[in-house]
């Protein structure tokens, strides 16, 4: 075999690693520990969508790299009308993550909000675990929490073939693919 081989380099081993994180478990810890949805029609919509949200690898990704726990993510009802009031509150943290409440329906109870613009309001909401006032310092540290969202999600990081060539790299869950170009 070792004359087969040549005297070239020894072949290598490629971790594994990367394949089995999609399958492992949350940090026991730092992760969505419960949700919780309101007593409305669609409910089993609305708590498969914070379920995806609290598997989503970019969220336990953030939660690991901060530090941080949900105790509960729930819904929260519809308060004012989006683009209309001049308060409509989309989100709420309380207790620095010891609840953190978002608004899924539409207005009109009748429909859901687009779970990319619901994931952006997790974003808002998971920095107020570590700042409260909305300063520039916090709007900075939610831009990272989005960034890091992305960066530290295997799946969005796209893989290159052996030979260098690139992989597409797959959208989070609950992302729909960008239009075609005309």
């Amino acid at each position: 075999r070792e004359a087969a081989l040549g005297a070239g380099p020894r072949p290598f081993a490629v971790s594994a690693a990367p394949l089995l994180r999609a399958a492992r478990e949350p940090h026991p810890e730092h992760r969505v520990h419960a949700v919780e949805v309101l007593p409305l029609p669609g409910h089993e919509t609305a708590r498969a969508m914070l379920e995806e949200l609290a598997r989503d690898e970019g969220v336990q990704a953030v939660l690991e790299h901060f530090r941080w726990r949900v105790g509960v993510l729930d819904e929260l009802m519809p308060d004012g009308l989006v683009g209309v009031d001049p308060v409509c509150v989309m989100g709420l943290n309380t207790n620095h993550g010891q609840r953190i409440s978002l608004r899924l329906r539409t207005d009109d109870l009748a429909g859901f909000r687009r779970m990319d613009k619901i994931r952006q309001v997790l974003w808002h909401e998971l920095a107020h675990n570590e700042i409260s006032e909305h300063t520039p310092e916090f709007f900075a540290l939610m831009r990272r929490v989005e960034r890091l969202s992305v960066d530290l999600d295997w799946r969005t990081r796209g893989a290159r073939t052996l030979d260098g060539g690139r992989v597409a790299a797959s959208r989070p869950v609950g992302v729909p693919a960008p239009a075609p170009a005309p």
